[in-house]
């Protein structure tokens, strides 16, 4: 089985106190926009939102707008992030040691999810570019 992740960005619909919206479409930005749709074009089984409040979405689970991100917590919050989101994953019927992943989302939400207690298969298409450099990737491979 083929998993895209895909993770959330800064730029959020504004919505009214107390509203919901379908996860996949609170967030605003270019990055999440063209992200979304690369991972569209993968034609994955399966696709989650991975959310600095959240963790794990559904992408049609509605949510409230937030403001919070993994860049600036600390690594053992960081870790406690990764393992919930593992588990949720692992409710799934997700198999660690056979699926395959694509992430879409900066080393800060993805170092603590791969490796010998997480994800096995993934490539990551984002690893070592800057802001800029994702979004042309984008746009080249969604021509």
């Amino acid at each position: 089985m083929k998993i895209a992740l895909i993770s959330c960005v800064k730029s959020k619909r504004n919505l009214e106190e107390g509203q919901c919206i379908a996860a996949k479409d609170l967030y605003t930005s270019a990055l999440f926009t063209k992200g979304w749709a690369y991972a569209q074009n993968l034609k994955a089984d399966k696709v989650y939102i991975i959310s600095a409040k959240y963790k794990l979405l559904n992408p049609e689970q509605p949510i409230e707008t937030y403001d919070d991100t993994l860049l600036n917590k600390p690594a053992n919050e960081c870790r406690n992030w990764a393992s919930d989101v593992l588990h949720s994953l692992r409710k799934k019927g997700i198999n660690f040691e056979k699926d395959e992943f694509v992430i879409l989302a900066g080393q800060k939400y993805y170092k603590y999810l791969i490796g010998d207690n997480g994800i096995k298969h993934y490539t990551l298409p984002y690893q070592g570019k800057r802001f800029g450099e994702i979004l042309k990737f984008l746009n080249s491979t969604l021509k």
